[in-house]
């Protein structure tokens, strides 16, 4: 690969020796540390996980402009789009840490080991995702690791909806590679053990290092260093598609504690019934707990935990800790929700009740979302049990929950809270706030409000100097400018078209452009950089610059200056033709 700016470069070793590069902006040097952190850690994880040292001598980054994926892996090298430059208050919204060790991972998985053809690129992209986030357990602790497998297993759920193509299918689409792949994983790691799990990766890694290999060379791999048979996981996780779909319910019985569960997914020739080992738990009201791991293959199983004390259930827990990717229904009362979201060990379990309580009146469920916000430890949970409290007309405890200590927390509650007089206070405090998201949120908020002009005023006062990461609180600030200030608006209209041109990245590009069309502001200077936008190579500003561009078109009072564009216009023949190709000239 080459790229070519006026870069600067750091140049560090990690701890064993291996040299790293990391190739940056020198205008920005504020932005370097909290980009490029973790580097040399992320190699040197890989390296333990795999037992495999990094083989390619220098591992070197470069960020660059409009790049249209969010990193792409070389042998040795890696680009990324100069979009996760940020600084320390961008970083709270997004960073490049996931994304870093996901292209790090590459250097084994993809250009150590590659897929011998595209119905294998599990073999890459699913080993690069589950490694990125399993690396956040040195980071934030296991319960990072399970709040991006939610995620996960999320993408793969809504996939399913569409199609049921497995992994290992040349169309199964990025969540499934990506994201369902990196389930799997997990979940064979759970299956195995890992012990047994980090055994066969590093047989696999060493046996087919600078080579070729499909999915059953991975599949034998395991059986030659373990020992142990999983051709049944491989076939129904990654040769067959869907996800199991269980239905659950328990009674106290003279024998204990009856689980029963019900596999109700549709089944066809390529979707069967799942066999996977499923963890219970039992949380009885005495504090005390029973847990089982049963093997569950069949239509309909029941499971049994004794109960011979006869104790009162607290609540009832299948597959504790979420560790299969699944759709479940298992209804539970009010009472049981409560208990589990207070006493449950782990972290999702806890999560999982607070999402069960979204559709319980607010009045009923207050007093145990007070005491779970101030209990929880995860910032996750927090956020979640935040939007709820959001509906609370009590100022003291929405300013209570505003004081969290994590940008996620706030950024929930600002998002979900109504602005009125008795919370006003909240949101000019989020104008200040250290995440660039919550500002602009906030700002956004006060400005639709039906607030009095002064605090509108003092809200535009207090973020004028504000640019954000890329430039999102000043494109906001810029759209509720062109409103609140008439007889100004003519130079705010210049900055925001000079935010859709060709003098920025894509990000605010996009950004600015969507902000015109909300405005419905349209002229020669825009058709300009809509028609430089959408012919780009970067299929993440021509996309939307096609968009705004068509919504502009459609209009009878823009269409003679687009027709006076077009006849006075001298393009090259191969512009033209890339105009014609995205459908600007009609």
């Amino acid at each position: 690969m080459l790229a070519i700016d006026k870069f600067a470069v750091k140049e560090t070793l990690t701890s064993r020796g291996t040299p790293v590069q990391f190739w940056y902006y020198p205008e920005s040097p504020e932005k370097l540390e909290p980009t490029s952190i973790h580097t040399e850690k992320i190699i040197e994880f890989l390296e333990d996980e795999t037992g495999v040292p990094y083989v390619w001598g220098t591992y070197a980054q470069v960020m660059v402009q409009d790049f249209m994926y969010g990193a792409m892996e070389n042998t040795s090298a890696t680009i990324f789009g100069d979009f996760f430059f940020v600084d320390k208050r961008g970083f709270q919204d997004r960073n490049y840490i996931g994304v870093n060790a996901h292209e790090l991972t590459h250097q084994w998985f993809g250009d150590l080991i590659t897929a011998r053809s595209s119905s294998h690129a599990w073999l890459q992209e699913s080993f690069a995702t589950y490694y990125a986030k399993l690396f956040f357990n040195t980071l934030e602790g296991e319960d990072a690791v399970k709040w991006e497998q939610r995620k996960e297993v999320n993408n793969a759920l809504n996939a399913s909806k569409k199609d049921k193509f497995p992994i290992m299918q040349s169309s199964a689409g990025s969540s499934r590679i990506y994201s369902k792949g990196s389930t799997v994983l997990q979940m064979m790691r759970y299956v195995m053990g890992d012990a047994h799990f980090k055994k066969a990766i590093n047989y696999y890694v060493k046996k087919y290092s600078f080579k070729n290999c499909d999915t059953d060379d991975f599949r034998k791999s395991i059986i030659d260093a373990t020992g142990m048979n999983m051709d049944w996981f491989i076939e129904q996780w990654v040769k067959k598609g869907g996800e199991p779909y269980y239905s659950v319910s328990y009674a106290q019985t003279k024998e204990g504690i009856q689980i029963s569960v019900e596999q109700i997914q549709e089944q066809d020739a390529t979707i069967g019934l799942f066999k996977m080992p499923i963890d219970f738990a039992v949380y009885y009201k005495d504090g005390s707990k029973e847990r089982v791991r049963k093997w569950i293959e069949g239509r309909h199983t029941f499971v049994t935990i004794p109960n011979k004390e006869k104790k009162e259930v607290a609540f009832v827990l299948f597959d504790e800790n979420s560790q299969i990717t699944k759709k479940v229904i298992f209804n539970k009362t009010f009472e049981e929700l409560s208990f589990q979201l207070i006493k449950a060990e782990n972290m999702m379990d806890r999560y999982d009740a607070a999402l069960a309580l979204k559709n319980i009146d607010f009045d009923k469920k207050e007093s145990i979302l007070r005491k779970a916000f101030n209990l929880e430890v995860f910032w996750g949970i927090r956020a979640e049990i935040a939007s709820q409290l959001a509906v609370s007309d009590d100022p003291l405890l929405m300013g209570n929950v505003y004081k969290d200590t994590h940008a996620g927390v706030r950024k929930s509650l600002i998002i979900n809270l109504e602005v009125n007089d008795k919370n006003k206070h909240i949101f000019l405090s989020a104008l200040k706030d250290s995440s660039y998201k919550t500002v602009e949120y906030a700002l956004q908020k006060i400005m639709e409000s039906s607030l009095e002009r002064t605090i509108k005023v003092d809200a535009m006062n207090s973020t004028m100097m504000v640019n954000g990461h890329m430039n999102n609180v000043k494109i906001t600030w810029l759209e509720n400018a062109i409103k609140f200030y008439p007889s100004e608006n003519l130079q705010y209209k210049t900055l925001l078209k000079d935010y859709a041109s060709n003098l920025y990245e894509f990000r605010t590009r996009t950004a600015a452009m969507a902000a015109l069309k909300r405005l419905n502001i349209f002229d020669e200077t825009l058709m300009h950089s809509l028609i430089d936008a959408s012919i780009s190579a970067n299929r993440r500003l021509a996309g939307p610059a096609k968009g705004v561009y068509s919504y502009f078109a459609s209009q009878p009072e823009f269409e003679k200056v687009i027709k006076n564009h077009f006849s006075l216009a001298k393009y090259d023949q191969k512009t033209f033709k890339l105009i014609q190709n995205a459908g600007l000239i009609r």
